[in-house]
């Protein structure tokens, strides 16, 4: 903030000093052109001669002060785009570890019960959002980040997955924000993961692109 205060008093005072001497050469020019009829021949060169160089004087000073005025623009501009890429930054940080609930267009990916299915298949489906461009993805509600981990146990009852050491239940929700034509494109695409697992294991699933969907933050 005190940068961008700095940068527009500088850019005040320039903008004030350049009106000076713009006004300064004018009035100057009027009064000696007032009292020319009053000077002599050799007065009047020496006179024309001073007015030249105060002209020539003035001029450099303004080219002087211009100069440091776009100076000073420019550099209020890289100062935005690099606050703004920032920002960019910051958001994308926050999208990554999950620490901001996230909205807008994508797929909802429905998958009945199977027996069959372990954790590296979600992961491999998960993947393939990610590579499709997908921004957030959530498991069964629970947002997906950098420290998000899948594990598969086996048990009397059957196979168990996990996320975060929570077991999923089924039918298995994944939500994805993000292009909702390339998502959906990147699940039902032949001989992707999907139809894969489908021939692998006759997986039963639908594939749903939707305009708006919430995907909260994870939680701590």
């Amino acid at each position: 903030m005190k940068n961008n205060t700095g940068m527009a008093i500088a850019l005040t005072v320039i903008c004030l000093i350049l009106g000076f001497i713009i006004s300064v050469q004018y009035h100057t020019n009027e009064a000696s052109l007032s009292d020319l009829t009053l000077q002599s021949n050799e007065d009047l060169v020496i006179i024309l001669g001073e007015l030249h160089q105060q002209q020539e004087d003035l001029t450099e000073q303004e080219k002087s002060l211009t100069a440091e005025l776009n100076i000073l623009k420019e550099a209020n501009l890289s100062e935005e785009e690099a606050l703004k890429s920032l920002n960019e930054e910051n958001q994308y940080l926050n999208a990554a570890v999950g620490r901001e609930d996230v909205q807008g267009q994508g797929v909802i990916l429905t998958i009945d019960n199977q027996d069959e299915l372990i954790a590296t298949d979600i992961l491999l489906i998960v993947n393939e959002l990610w590579n499709a461009g997908a921004e957030a993805i959530s498991v069964n509600d629970m947002r997906l980040s950098n420290t998000s981990s899948f594990a598969t146990a086996g048990t009397e009852a059957g196979i168990i997955i996990s996320l975060n050491k929570t077991e999923l239940s089924f039918p298995l929700t994944i939500k994805a924000i993000g292009d909702k034509i390339s998502l959906s494109t990147a699940l039902t695409f032949p001989g992707g993961v999907l139809e894969n697992l489908k021939n692998e294991m006759k997986l039963d699933y639908k594939t749903e692109a939707v305009d708006n969907i919430i995907i909260p933050a994870a939680s701590e």
